[in-house]
């Protein structure tokens, strides 16, 4: 007999288990964003603090890169005076061309977001954007790195080993690295009689090895530059997620 059915309660009961159910999985979608938003917030902290750790690893290259260039410089406006340099202030001109040194980058984060695909987890497109070009920025400066050390090690030196007292101008490296002092100490080596290495001024083969050198110089801090520029970028968008 469908009057003894009681379709109110029926109707109220079933209501409550849609009800509860759609509360259910209303929860675990809020849990499940809610964990997604911690996660992220992990994982901007970790990139920002690595990249202030990079930022200022690239602060003392471009110190360094710069100071050498200025080495350069003083020594092309030297190739063309009237008025030569004193024979030591070269010596020490010369030993700046013979340093070279690479970042050793702390990449663990970035490295560990892209090949996790966590990318997506990552909600401000810019942000994503700018994170995924970062193992190609990097590369760059590498690339940059390389091809100074190719530069030093089998022109600039070999050349100076051949035309000069290489002795004498390793010796102008105790002063520490251009632009940042920075490096151990090397040893004196000994030395049977002082050269005078000006007339290099006058070499046109010393002159055109310079000119490679500068531009291998410029090539690295244009990209120490622009991984710069990428780095502060990402740390400003980071900030602004981390407010959120």
């Amino acid at each position: 007999n469908t009057n003894n059915i009681q379709w109110k309660r029926i109707s109220a009961e079933g209501a409550a288990i849609v009800v509860s159910i759609l509360l259910a999985f209303s929860i675990e979608a809020w849990w499940d964003d809610y964990q997604d938003w911690g996660e992220e917030q992990g994982i901007l902290l970790g990139l920002k603090s690595e990249f202030e750790q990079n930022l200022g690893l690239i602060e003392i290259e471009l110190s360094y890169r710069d100071a050498v260039v200025d080495s350069i410089l003083r020594i092309f406006d030297a190739s063309v005076a009237r008025t030569s340099l004193e024979s030591d202030v070269f010596d020490e001109l010369l030993g700046d061309l013979t340093w070279w040194q690479n970042i050793a980058y702390s990449r663990g984060a970035i490295d560990g977001l892209l090949q996790s695909g966590g990318l997506s987890l990552i909600e401000n497109e810019d942000l994503r954007r700018v994170l995924a070009s970062m193992p190609s920025r990097y590369d760059s400066t590498t690339r940059s790195e390389l091809n100074d050390k190719d530069t030093t090690r089998n022109v600039v030196i070999p050349f100076l080993n051949s035309h000069s007292s290489l002795s004498q101008i390793a010796n102008t490296m105790a002063k520490g690295r251009p632009g940042t002092g920075r490096a151990p100490t090397p040893p004196i080596y000994p030395i049977a009689e002082q050269q005078d290495h000006t007339a290099l001024l006058r070499d046109p083969e010393f002159l055109g090895i310079l000119i490679q050198e500068h531009w291998d110089h410029l090539e690295a801090i244009t990209a120490y530059k622009s991984l710069k520029a990428a780095l502060e970028n990402s740390i400003r968008l980071i900030d602004l997620e981390l407010k959120n």
